[in-house]
Protein backbone atom coordinates (compact mmCIF):
# COMPACT_ATOMS: atom_id res chain seq x y z
CA UNK A 1 0.00 0.00 0.00
CA UNK A 2 1.73 3.72 -0.80
CA UNK A 3 1.30 6.11 1.53
CA UNK A 4 1.20 9.49 0.58
CA UNK A 5 1.99 12.52 2.77
CA UNK A 6 0.65 15.95 2.11
CA UNK A 7 2.04 19.15 2.43
CA UNK A 8 -0.15 22.87 2.43
CA UNK A 9 1.50 25.97 3.06
CA UNK A 10 -0.59 28.66 3.14
CA UNK A 11 0.30 32.37 3.11
CA UNK A 12 -2.77 35.04 3.44
CA UNK A 13 -2.31 38.95 2.85
CA UNK A 14 -5.09 41.06 3.65
CA UNK A 15 -5.43 44.49 2.02
CA UNK A 16 -6.66 47.33 3.82
CA UNK A 17 -10.66 47.09 4.41
CA UNK A 18 -13.08 48.79 6.21
CA UNK A 19 -16.33 47.27 7.73
CA UNK A 20 -19.39 49.14 6.29
CA UNK A 21 -20.53 48.84 9.61
CA UNK A 22 -21.60 52.30 12.12
CA UNK A 23 -20.54 53.24 15.68
CA UNK A 24 -23.22 53.26 17.88
CA UNK A 25 -23.51 55.78 21.30
CA UNK A 26 -25.17 54.48 24.03
CA UNK A 27 -25.54 55.41 27.45
CA UNK A 28 -23.88 53.34 30.31
CA UNK A 29 -25.42 52.46 33.65
CA UNK A 30 -23.58 50.40 36.15
CA UNK A 31 -25.40 46.66 36.28
CA UNK A 32 -25.37 43.93 38.67
CA UNK A 33 -22.82 40.96 37.48
CA UNK A 34 -24.73 38.72 34.62
CA UNK A 35 -23.89 34.94 33.83
CA UNK A 36 -24.93 34.83 30.01
CA UNK A 37 -25.06 31.86 28.53
CA UNK A 38 -24.01 31.51 24.57
CA UNK A 39 -24.78 29.01 21.64
CA UNK A 40 -22.88 28.73 18.51
CA UNK A 41 -26.38 27.41 16.53
CA UNK A 42 -30.01 28.14 15.85
CA UNK A 43 -31.99 25.10 13.91
CA UNK A 44 -35.54 25.02 12.92
CA UNK A 45 -37.02 22.35 10.81
CA UNK A 46 -36.27 24.07 7.62
CA UNK A 47 -33.28 26.31 9.02
CA UNK A 48 -30.05 25.99 11.13
CA UNK A 49 -27.55 28.60 11.70
CA UNK A 50 -23.83 27.69 12.94
CA UNK A 51 -21.35 30.70 14.38
CA UNK A 52 -17.65 28.82 13.65
CA UNK A 53 -15.56 29.56 16.74
CA UNK A 54 -12.44 31.61 16.14
CA UNK A 55 -9.95 28.20 16.52
CA UNK A 56 -11.86 26.24 13.86
CA UNK A 57 -11.41 29.79 11.41
CA UNK A 58 -7.86 29.42 12.40
CA UNK A 59 -7.59 25.54 11.56
CA UNK A 60 -9.51 25.65 8.13
CA UNK A 61 -7.81 26.40 4.78
CA UNK A 62 -11.09 27.37 2.73
CA UNK A 63 -14.77 27.28 2.74
CA UNK A 64 -14.67 23.47 2.50
CA UNK A 65 -12.07 22.44 5.14
CA UNK A 66 -14.10 24.93 7.60
CA UNK A 67 -17.43 23.23 6.78
CA UNK A 68 -15.09 19.73 8.06
CA UNK A 69 -13.78 21.55 11.12
CA UNK A 70 -17.42 22.85 12.07
CA UNK A 71 -18.73 19.19 12.12
CA UNK A 72 -22.08 20.58 11.28
CA UNK A 73 -24.17 17.06 11.45
CA UNK A 74 -26.82 17.64 8.87
CA UNK A 75 -23.73 17.40 6.33
CA UNK A 76 -21.22 15.06 5.06
CA UNK A 77 -17.98 16.68 3.98
CA UNK A 78 -14.91 15.50 2.38
CA UNK A 79 -12.11 18.14 2.43
CA UNK A 80 -9.16 15.46 0.56
CA UNK A 81 -12.05 15.27 -2.76
CA UNK A 82 -13.95 18.77 -2.01
CA UNK A 83 -17.35 17.47 -1.85
CA UNK A 84 -20.07 18.76 0.14
CA UNK A 85 -22.96 15.99 0.46
CA UNK A 86 -25.70 16.05 3.18
CA UNK A 87 -25.93 13.12 5.91
CA UNK A 88 -28.25 11.34 3.40
CA UNK A 89 -25.78 11.47 0.40
CA UNK A 90 -27.93 14.29 -1.59
CA UNK A 91 -25.99 17.02 -3.48
CA UNK A 92 -25.94 20.82 -1.37
CA UNK A 93 -25.75 24.22 -3.37
CA UNK A 94 -23.26 26.28 -2.20
CA UNK A 95 -23.72 30.21 -1.28
CA UNK A 96 -21.63 32.97 -0.23
CA UNK A 97 -23.53 35.94 0.55
CA UNK A 98 -26.40 34.73 -1.48
CA UNK A 99 -24.26 34.65 -4.45
CA UNK A 100 -23.83 31.02 -6.26
CA UNK A 101 -19.99 30.19 -4.90
CA UNK A 102 -17.33 28.47 -7.56
CA UNK A 103 -14.95 26.69 -7.02
CA UNK A 104 -12.34 29.68 -7.02
CA UNK A 105 -14.78 31.01 -4.95
CA UNK A 106 -14.70 28.39 -1.92
CA UNK A 107 -10.48 27.49 -2.14
CA UNK A 108 -10.45 31.70 -2.18
CA UNK A 109 -12.51 32.21 1.15
CA UNK A 110 -10.86 34.08 3.74
CA UNK A 111 -11.90 31.72 6.80
CA UNK A 112 -11.20 34.65 9.31
CA UNK A 113 -14.38 37.15 7.19
CA UNK A 114 -16.94 34.30 7.81
CA UNK A 115 -19.57 35.50 10.23
CA UNK A 116 -22.31 32.48 10.48
CA UNK A 117 -23.19 29.11 8.29
CA UNK A 118 -26.85 29.01 7.39
CA UNK A 119 -27.91 25.11 5.85
CA UNK A 120 -31.26 26.00 4.23
CA UNK A 121 -33.99 22.89 3.14
CA UNK A 122 -35.72 24.37 0.45
CA UNK A 123 -35.53 27.93 0.95
CA UNK A 124 -38.33 30.37 -0.46
CA UNK A 125 -35.90 33.09 -1.07
CA UNK A 126 -35.61 33.39 -5.17
CA UNK A 127 -32.14 34.24 -4.83
CA UNK A 128 -31.24 30.66 -4.13
CA UNK A 129 -32.29 29.86 -7.36
CA UNK A 130 -34.53 26.84 -6.33
CA UNK A 131 -32.15 24.63 -4.78
CA UNK A 132 -33.21 22.25 -2.73
CA UNK A 133 -29.90 21.87 -0.14
CA UNK A 134 -28.36 25.10 0.80
CA UNK A 135 -25.23 26.08 2.68
CA UNK A 136 -24.75 30.06 2.84
CA UNK A 137 -21.76 31.70 4.04
CA UNK A 138 -22.68 34.90 5.92
CA UNK A 139 -19.08 37.49 5.44
CA UNK A 140 -18.65 40.64 7.17
CA UNK A 141 -19.16 43.03 4.66
CA UNK A 142 -16.52 45.97 3.53
CA UNK A 143 -16.97 49.35 2.10
CA UNK A 144 -14.00 48.85 0.08
CA UNK A 145 -10.82 46.32 0.30
CA UNK A 146 -9.55 42.80 -0.03
CA UNK A 147 -6.92 40.37 -0.03
CA UNK A 148 -4.80 38.23 -1.77
CA UNK A 149 -3.94 34.18 -0.50
CA UNK A 150 -1.86 32.22 -1.77
CA UNK A 151 -1.53 28.61 -0.94
CA UNK A 152 1.02 25.80 -1.81
CA UNK A 153 1.39 22.58 -1.75
CA UNK A 154 3.46 18.99 -2.45
CA UNK A 155 3.10 15.57 -2.82
CA UNK A 156 5.25 12.74 -1.01
CA UNK A 157 5.27 9.76 -2.36
CA UNK A 158 4.25 11.26 -5.79
CA UNK A 159 6.46 13.81 -7.38
CA UNK A 160 3.23 16.05 -7.77
CA UNK A 161 3.00 19.93 -6.79
CA UNK A 162 1.11 22.68 -6.91
CA UNK A 163 0.48 26.24 -6.23
CA UNK A 164 -2.48 28.78 -6.06
CA UNK A 165 -2.93 32.54 -5.66
CA UNK A 166 -6.43 34.14 -5.19
CA UNK A 167 -7.19 37.77 -4.93
CA UNK A 168 -10.33 39.72 -4.06
CA UNK A 169 -10.89 43.35 -4.31
CA UNK A 170 -14.53 45.04 -3.09
CA UNK A 171 -15.94 48.41 -4.07
CA UNK A 172 -19.56 48.95 -2.44
CA UNK A 173 -21.56 46.41 -4.56
CA UNK A 174 -18.52 45.52 -7.17
CA UNK A 175 -16.48 42.74 -6.16
CA UNK A 176 -13.32 41.52 -8.41
CA UNK A 177 -11.39 38.65 -8.36
CA UNK A 178 -8.59 36.88 -10.17
CA UNK A 179 -7.46 33.30 -9.97
CA UNK A 180 -4.35 31.34 -11.23
CA UNK A 181 -2.64 27.96 -10.37
CA UNK A 182 -0.63 25.46 -11.71
CA UNK A 183 0.34 21.97 -10.98
CA UNK A 184 3.21 19.83 -11.82
CA UNK A 185 3.19 16.07 -11.71
CA UNK A 186 6.03 13.72 -12.73
CA UNK A 187 5.97 10.12 -12.42
CA UNK A 188 8.05 7.28 -13.77
CA UNK A 189 6.09 4.46 -12.32
CA UNK A 190 3.08 4.04 -13.72
CA UNK A 191 1.43 1.26 -15.74
CA UNK A 192 -0.28 -2.36 -14.43
CA UNK A 193 0.64 -5.92 -15.79
CA UNK A 194 -2.23 -7.20 -17.58
CA UNK A 195 -3.09 -10.56 -18.52
CA UNK A 196 -5.46 -10.63 -22.10
CA UNK A 197 -7.07 -13.98 -23.71
CA UNK A 198 -7.80 -14.36 -27.19
CA UNK A 199 -10.52 -16.50 -28.84
CA UNK A 200 -9.90 -17.86 -32.44
CA UNK A 201 -12.26 -20.04 -34.63
CA UNK A 202 -9.89 -20.91 -36.93
CA UNK A 203 -5.88 -20.06 -36.72
CA UNK A 204 -3.67 -20.37 -39.34
CA UNK A 205 -6.14 -23.29 -40.67
CA UNK A 206 -5.41 -25.20 -37.17
CA UNK A 207 -9.36 -24.59 -35.52
CA UNK A 208 -10.26 -23.02 -33.11
CA UNK A 209 -7.26 -21.95 -30.59
CA UNK A 210 -7.62 -19.96 -27.70
CA UNK A 211 -4.43 -17.64 -26.60
CA UNK A 212 -3.03 -16.16 -23.26
CA UNK A 213 -1.16 -12.95 -23.52
CA UNK A 214 0.61 -11.50 -20.56
CA UNK A 215 2.05 -7.83 -20.38
CA UNK A 216 4.43 -6.46 -18.17
CA UNK A 217 5.58 -2.88 -17.55
CA UNK A 218 9.48 -1.92 -18.05
CA UNK A 219 10.04 1.72 -18.01
CA UNK A 220 7.61 4.48 -18.19
CA UNK A 221 7.35 8.08 -17.91
CA UNK A 222 4.79 11.02 -17.69
CA UNK A 223 4.97 14.45 -17.06
CA UNK A 224 2.02 16.76 -17.20
CA UNK A 225 1.31 20.17 -15.61
CA UNK A 226 -1.62 22.44 -15.89
CA UNK A 227 -2.59 26.16 -15.37
CA UNK A 228 -6.01 27.86 -14.63
CA UNK A 229 -6.53 31.47 -15.18
CA UNK A 230 -9.99 33.00 -14.21
CA UNK A 231 -11.18 36.56 -13.55
CA UNK A 232 -14.55 37.83 -12.78
CA UNK A 233 -16.50 40.98 -11.76
CA UNK A 234 -19.56 40.61 -9.65
CA UNK A 235 -21.93 43.40 -9.35
CA UNK A 236 -24.16 42.18 -6.41
CA UNK A 237 -26.90 44.29 -4.74
CA UNK A 238 -30.27 43.11 -2.70
CA UNK A 239 -32.45 42.57 -5.82
CA UNK A 240 -30.05 42.13 -8.93
CA UNK A 241 -26.82 40.13 -9.09
CA UNK A 242 -24.99 40.39 -12.69
CA UNK A 243 -21.57 38.20 -13.32
CA UNK A 244 -19.10 38.51 -16.24
CA UNK A 245 -16.33 35.50 -16.37
CA UNK A 246 -13.99 35.01 -17.97
CA UNK A 247 -11.04 32.12 -18.05
CA UNK A 248 -8.29 30.56 -19.16
CA UNK A 249 -7.29 26.95 -19.15
CA UNK A 250 -4.13 25.09 -20.63
CA UNK A 251 -3.08 21.14 -19.82
CA UNK A 252 -0.26 19.71 -21.48
CA UNK A 253 1.52 15.88 -21.53
CA UNK A 254 4.39 16.31 -22.88
CA UNK A 255 5.59 12.72 -21.85
CA UNK A 256 3.15 9.75 -21.84
CA UNK A 257 5.83 6.82 -22.99
CA UNK A 258 6.13 3.46 -21.50
CA UNK A 259 7.98 -0.40 -23.21
CA UNK A 260 6.22 -3.21 -22.04
CA UNK A 261 7.26 -7.01 -22.28
CA UNK A 262 4.77 -9.25 -23.94
CA UNK A 263 4.86 -13.39 -23.73
CA UNK A 264 2.63 -15.77 -24.62
CA UNK A 265 1.37 -19.02 -22.73
CA UNK A 266 2.22 -23.08 -23.92
CA UNK A 267 5.24 -20.63 -26.41
CA UNK A 268 2.62 -20.48 -29.53
CA UNK A 269 3.72 -17.18 -30.13
CA UNK A 270 7.30 -15.89 -29.49
CA UNK A 271 7.98 -12.93 -26.90
CA UNK A 272 8.13 -9.34 -28.01
CA UNK A 273 8.48 -5.68 -27.16
CA UNK A 274 6.06 -3.22 -27.12
CA UNK A 275 6.65 0.72 -27.37
CA UNK A 276 4.10 3.77 -26.91
CA UNK A 277 5.06 6.75 -27.04
CA UNK A 278 2.48 9.75 -26.91
CA UNK A 279 2.15 13.52 -26.22
CA UNK A 280 -0.96 16.05 -25.72
CA UNK A 281 -2.20 19.87 -25.16
CA UNK A 282 -4.98 21.33 -25.14
CA UNK A 283 -5.77 24.84 -23.68
CA UNK A 284 -9.27 26.28 -23.79
CA UNK A 285 -10.56 30.10 -23.52
CA UNK A 286 -14.07 30.39 -21.70
CA UNK A 287 -16.41 33.34 -20.82
CA UNK A 288 -19.47 32.72 -18.55
CA UNK A 289 -22.68 35.47 -17.72
CA UNK A 290 -25.45 34.75 -15.36
CA UNK A 291 -28.06 37.51 -14.11
CA UNK A 292 -30.05 37.87 -10.89
CA UNK A 293 -33.37 39.75 -10.37
CA UNK A 294 -35.55 39.96 -7.76
CA UNK A 295 -39.45 40.74 -9.53
CA UNK A 296 -41.15 40.27 -6.20
CA UNK A 297 -41.11 38.77 -2.78
CA UNK A 298 -42.02 35.57 -4.04
CA UNK A 299 -40.51 35.50 -7.75
CA UNK A 300 -36.94 35.97 -9.73
CA UNK A 301 -35.63 35.41 -13.16
CA UNK A 302 -32.48 34.02 -13.56
CA UNK A 303 -30.43 34.10 -16.81
CA UNK A 304 -26.59 31.95 -17.42
CA UNK A 305 -25.04 31.99 -20.84
CA UNK A 306 -21.76 30.70 -21.35
CA UNK A 307 -19.21 30.08 -24.49
CA UNK A 308 -16.50 28.25 -24.47
CA UNK A 309 -13.64 27.56 -27.45
CA UNK A 310 -11.25 24.65 -27.19
CA UNK A 311 -7.81 23.06 -29.36
CA UNK A 312 -6.70 19.93 -28.59
CA UNK A 313 -3.39 18.47 -30.54
CA UNK A 314 -2.69 14.25 -28.97
CA UNK A 315 0.16 12.54 -31.32
CA UNK A 316 0.47 8.55 -30.65
CA UNK A 317 2.76 6.22 -32.09
CA UNK A 318 2.57 2.18 -30.98
CA UNK A 319 5.07 0.03 -32.09
CA UNK A 320 5.69 -3.97 -31.52
CA UNK A 321 8.11 -5.78 -34.10
CA UNK A 322 7.50 -5.11 -37.37
CA UNK A 323 4.05 -3.26 -36.20
CA UNK A 324 3.92 0.37 -36.18
CA UNK A 325 1.06 2.59 -35.81
CA UNK A 326 0.95 6.22 -35.96
CA UNK A 327 -2.27 7.95 -34.60
CA UNK A 328 -2.33 11.99 -34.59
CA UNK A 329 -5.38 14.17 -33.89
CA UNK A 330 -6.07 17.70 -34.28
CA UNK A 331 -9.74 18.92 -32.79
CA UNK A 332 -11.25 22.42 -32.53
CA UNK A 333 -14.12 22.73 -30.80
CA UNK A 334 -16.78 25.34 -30.00
CA UNK A 335 -19.59 24.99 -27.58
CA UNK A 336 -22.13 27.26 -26.63
CA UNK A 337 -25.07 27.52 -23.96
CA UNK A 338 -28.05 29.74 -22.67
CA UNK A 339 -30.62 28.58 -19.56
CA UNK A 340 -33.44 31.84 -18.74
CA UNK A 341 -35.52 30.18 -16.27
CA UNK A 342 -38.41 31.95 -13.64
CA UNK A 343 -38.39 30.75 -10.06
CA UNK A 344 -42.27 31.79 -8.29
CA UNK A 345 -42.97 30.51 -4.97
CA UNK A 346 -46.87 30.27 -4.94
CA UNK A 347 -46.82 29.92 -1.14
CA UNK A 348 -45.05 28.49 2.00
CA UNK A 349 -45.61 25.46 0.16
CA UNK A 350 -46.07 25.15 -3.73
CA UNK A 351 -43.38 26.56 -5.81
CA UNK A 352 -43.15 26.86 -9.72
CA UNK A 353 -40.02 27.01 -11.84
CA UNK A 354 -40.45 27.56 -15.48
CA UNK A 355 -37.55 27.40 -17.90
CA UNK A 356 -35.62 26.76 -20.96
CA UNK A 357 -32.19 25.66 -22.03
CA UNK A 358 -30.81 25.65 -25.18
CA UNK A 359 -26.96 24.84 -26.49
CA UNK A 360 -24.65 24.06 -29.30
CA UNK A 361 -21.34 22.09 -29.74
CA UNK A 362 -19.59 22.55 -33.18
CA UNK A 363 -16.16 20.23 -33.70
CA UNK A 364 -13.46 18.94 -36.33
CA UNK A 365 -11.24 16.38 -35.82
CA UNK A 366 -8.40 16.05 -38.67
CA UNK A 367 -6.49 12.57 -37.88
CA UNK A 368 -3.10 12.16 -39.77
CA UNK A 369 -0.36 8.88 -39.36
CA UNK A 370 -1.45 5.33 -41.09
CA UNK A 371 -5.52 6.44 -40.91
CA UNK A 372 -5.73 9.76 -42.23
CA UNK A 373 -9.43 11.38 -42.00
CA UNK A 374 -11.75 14.47 -41.02
CA UNK A 375 -14.44 13.67 -38.57
CA UNK A 376 -17.16 16.61 -37.58
CA UNK A 377 -19.93 16.72 -35.53
CA UNK A 378 -23.16 19.50 -35.51
CA UNK A 379 -25.06 18.43 -32.35
CA UNK A 380 -27.73 21.63 -30.97
CA UNK A 381 -30.68 21.20 -29.13
CA UNK A 382 -33.22 22.69 -26.53
CA UNK A 383 -35.57 21.27 -23.12
CA UNK A 384 -38.66 23.54 -22.59
CA UNK A 385 -40.47 23.21 -19.48
CA UNK A 386 -41.88 23.32 -15.89
CA UNK A 387 -40.62 22.08 -12.48
CA UNK A 388 -43.50 22.14 -9.45
CA UNK A 389 -42.46 21.71 -6.04
CA UNK A 390 -44.54 20.30 -2.92
CA UNK A 391 -42.60 20.89 0.80
CA UNK A 392 -43.92 20.06 3.88
CA UNK A 393 -42.39 20.20 7.39
CA UNK A 394 -41.09 16.39 7.21
CA UNK A 395 -41.72 15.27 3.21
CA UNK A 396 -41.23 16.84 -0.03
CA UNK A 397 -42.88 15.79 -3.52
CA UNK A 398 -42.27 16.98 -7.17
CA UNK A 399 -42.44 16.62 -11.04
CA UNK A 400 -41.29 18.08 -14.38
CA UNK A 401 -42.97 18.45 -17.21
CA UNK A 402 -40.64 19.63 -20.14
CA UNK A 403 -40.07 18.84 -23.96
CA UNK A 404 -36.64 18.05 -25.51
CA UNK A 405 -35.40 18.13 -28.97
CA UNK A 406 -31.88 17.25 -30.27
CA UNK A 407 -30.70 17.49 -33.92
CA UNK A 408 -27.12 15.57 -34.53
CA UNK A 409 -25.15 15.72 -37.78
CA UNK A 410 -22.07 13.49 -37.36
CA UNK A 411 -19.95 13.55 -40.64
CA UNK A 412 -22.96 13.92 -42.81
CA UNK A 413 -25.13 11.82 -41.34
CA UNK A 414 -27.73 13.33 -39.44
CA UNK A 415 -30.10 11.87 -35.99
CA UNK A 416 -33.15 14.46 -34.93
CA UNK A 417 -34.65 13.31 -31.38
CA UNK A 418 -37.24 14.57 -28.86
Amino acid sequence: MERKLLFFPMLCTGIFAFADEPTDTINTQELNAVVVEASNQRTSSTASTYIPMARQKNAAVDAVSLLSQMAIPQLDVDPATQTVKTATGQSVSIFIDYVAATEQDLSGLRTTDVKKVEYLLYPQDPRFRGAQYVVNFIMQKYEWGGYTKINANKWFGVNRSGASVYSKFAYKAMTFDIYADEIYLTDRHTGSASTEIFHFPDLYGKGAQTIERESTPLTSHYRNNSNDVTFRALYSAENVQVSNMLSFNNTSTPRNNSENSLTYANGVLPSSLSKSISSNRSWGLNYDFETYLTLSQNSALNVEAAYRYSQTNSKSDYSEDDLNIINNADEISHYAKITPSLLWNIDEHNSLMPGMHGEYTKSTIDYSGNSPSRQSYDVWGYWAGVRYSHVQEKWSAGTLFGWTYANTNLTGTKIEDN
